[in-house]
This record gives structure tokens, sequence and C-alpha cells, in this order.
């Protein structure tokens, strides 16, 4: 039920198409006395008609909440048969006979019947809206900054107090790599020049062993060294013939391992040059190379150890941190 105050500037057209189309199929109509129009029992009897038109019913009542009953207007009493009264029920009024109001009431409820039934048949349709809700969500970048003192819309800056901790530890983790250790052979060369030319070897100049079996394993000279150009002597001198140029040079392997601990009156071409040109030669065996397998931090172990670290640091941090705040501070 829906109430509905008559204000002085409604009119009863006005009122009559309010019920029409209100959804509610009770309205009650609370009547001002500073409505004259309203104060006229015909203007009620007619709201009432046009509510049962469309299967309504109206109500009346005064500002107070009273119910209005709504007595049978004197003007329409005289043209309502008595039956239809208090007094004189089942006598005819006088030049009005009883038959014609029951005709004109027959041809009342055909009409109403009829336009019912037209409304009832004729095609109509209910449409229900149903509404999607969708949550909408709206990023919003802030800058935190410690020398704001007040929120700043135009940048879009907050105030922010500056708070630090600092913590240290400590963790361990068994190794999961090896690694090669050892000593690295030492010895001497003697480099012979077959050329008419001398030449300089820098330091980490590169010899490598030319033995068949011992192919592969390579040395380095530890200091610069120059050797003289051959020498040829005259026939008829004590000793005729041609005489290599020589300087001897120390070196070291190039890896760990007893396998560089070569024997003597060995052979190595010079890196990057024939050995028709050049060539090294040891009178002494080579020594002092060894070498083992021992457990070594892998770049994987350093990496779980480190993040391991990490993550325990930042949580303690973390715990310091949230003790200073204060307030709602987040």
């Amino acid at each position: 039920m829906v109430k509905i105050a008559i204000n002085p500037e409604d009119n009863l057209y006005l009122l009559s198409e309010t019920i029409k189309s209100s959804e509610d199929s009770e309205i009650t109509f609370v009547v001002n006395e500073n409505v004259p129009f309203m104060q006229n029992e015909i203007s009620l009897k007619f709201l009432e008609k046009s509510a049962e038109e469309v299967d309504k019913k109206v109500l009346f009542e005064n500002p107070e909440s009273e119910q209005i009953n709504i007595p049978i207007p004197k003007a329409i009493q005289n043209a309502v048969p008595s039956e239809f009264t208090e007094k004189g029920r089942n006598k005819e009024i006088k030049g009005f006979p009883l038959r014609k109001v029951f005709v004109l009431l027959l041809i009342s409820l055909s009409l109403g019947g009829g336009l019912f039934a037209a409304w009832w048949y004729v095609p109509h349709a209910s449409v229900n809206i149903k509404l999607n809700t969708e949550t909408l969500v709206k990023n919003v970048e802030l800058i935190a900054n410690i020398n704001e003192q007040n929120v700043n819309n135009s940048n879009k800056t907050i105030p922010a107090v500056l708070l630090e901790a600092a913590r240290k530890s400590a963790d361990s983790i068994q190794a999961s790599g090896q690694k090669e250790v050892g000593e690295k052979a030492l010895g001497t060369v003697k480099i012979y020049n077959k050329t008419d030319s001398k030449k300089t070897f820098n330091a980490s100049t590169k010899i490598t062993l030319i033995t068949a079996e011992s192919k592969s394993l390579s040395y380095f000279i530890n200091e610069t060294v120059t050797v003289e150009e051959k020498k040829e002597t005259v026939a008829g001198t004590a000793t005729p013939g041609i005489t290599y140029g020589t300087a001897e040079a120390d070196v070291t392997a190039e890896n760990y391992g007893e396998k560089y601990n070569i024997l003597e009156n060995e052979k190595f071409e010079i890196e990057g040059i024939n050995t028709i040109e050049f060539i090294a030669q040891n009178d002494k065996a080579f020594s002092g190379g060894s070498s083992k397998t021992v457990s070594a931090i892998a770049e994987e172990d350093k990496k779980t150890l480190g993040d391991r670290l990490e993550t325990q640091l930042r949580d303690l941090v973390k715990q310091d941190i949230e003790l200073k705040l204060v307030g709602d501070q987040k």
C-alpha cells in the first residue's frame, strides 16, 4: 500500500492518472483541508470509481491518519433507486421504474466486463531487466615523500616517515661441488735458434711437448728470454760447422698434476713457430707436480645460501620496523 498526499495544485485528472500508473493495488490519499475540491464527496467518489476501473482500491484519511468514509452524496441519492439506499429498500422511486435501473446496471456490467476481457486477452508482455554488477578496480600511483608534511593532491604525494633497521646473520651449507687443487710441475728448457737472427720470447710464451706419448702437455716460460742467432765456423778451424744459438728458460706446467713431471731430454715446440727454426729441450726431468680433488662451493650453493640468508634478514628487519610503527602507520 502507498500513501499519496493531495496538494492544492493537484486536480482530479492527475489523481486519476496517478491511480492508474501506480504499481500498488491499494492507494491511500491524505486529504488536507486546504484542498477545496476534495471537500466535495463527489470528488472522492470519482477517485474511487477510477480505482475500480483498474481493479484497485482507494482509501481516504485526514492528516491525522484517521480514515474518511465516503457517504452517498445527496445529489446522487435523489437519482438512485431507493433499494440502493438505507431507506426505502425494495421500493420504486417516483418516476423512475426499478426495471430501468436494472437495465442500466446490466448495460454497465456488460461494458465493464467487455473492457476487462479486452484488457485480459489483448497481447501484452512483461519485461524483466537484470543488471550485471561488475566490481570497478582502479589503481592509483602514490608517492610517499619524507619531505612532505601534508597530502598533496596535485602531484599525488603523501607524507612519509623514514624508519630504519639493521640486522646481521650467518648461515652455512654443505658444499656440493668439487675442485682440483695441487702443485704445478717446474723445470728448465734450453731453446735452440736455428735462424740467422736472434729472437726474444716474452714471459708466458707457451711451449708444448711433442714427444708422441706425452703430446699436448703444455708449459709457460716464466721470464723473458733472448736467444742469439746461429753461428757458422769456417773450414780450417779446430771445429768447423754450424753452432745454434741457445738460451735457458725456466717453465711452469699449465695445470696441476703428476703427469707434468716428465723425464729429461724431451722436446718442445714453441707456440706459433716451426720446429725447423726454433725448438726447446729439457736436460733434466721436471718435478713438483701434484693434484687432488676437494669439495668446493658451487655457484648453486652460493645462490641457495644467499636466498636463504636474505629471507631470514628480511623477516628480522620487518619485525624490527613494525615495532617502530606509531598509531595507524603502515
